[in-house]
């Protein structure tokens, strides 16, 4: 791969993540001003990065480049950041019976009495 490509590539997956910073800012930020002010950076930022991408790749190559790099960050910090609590819950839920999560649930047994 020469230089161009892989400027190219490196184009393309700084437009992913901003990108993706665009989406976690518009779910993440209550604040109105701050929200929609890091979505328009964001947004500015990764338009710019995509169109120097396009420079040195294909609009395929650009494109599929840049949607790899989005959807895992952020997909990965909604369930970080989002679903973190049901899935800390989940898996106290599962490690309370072995005792080793500190939200440990008592179990009663029942004896019936039967030999």
């Amino acid at each position: 791969m020469d230089g161009t490509k892989r400027r190219g590539y490196v184009w393309a997956i700084s437009a992913g993540l901003n990108a993706a910073f665009a989406a976690i800012a518009a779910k993440f930020f209550s604040h109105q001003v701050l929200k929609y002010g890091l979505v328009v950076l964001f947004n500015v930022t990764m338009w710019g990065c995509y169109v120097n991408s396009l420079k040195a790749l294909s609009s395929l190559q650009a494109t599929v480049t840049k949607l790899c790099c989005e959807f895992p960050v952020f997909w990965s910090c909604w369930i970080l950041f989002v679903q973190g609590d049901a899935i800390s819950s989940v898996v106290c839920r599962c490690l309370a019976h072995c005792n080793w999560c500190g939200h440990t649930q008592q179990v009663k047994y029942r004896t019936q009495g039967k030999h």
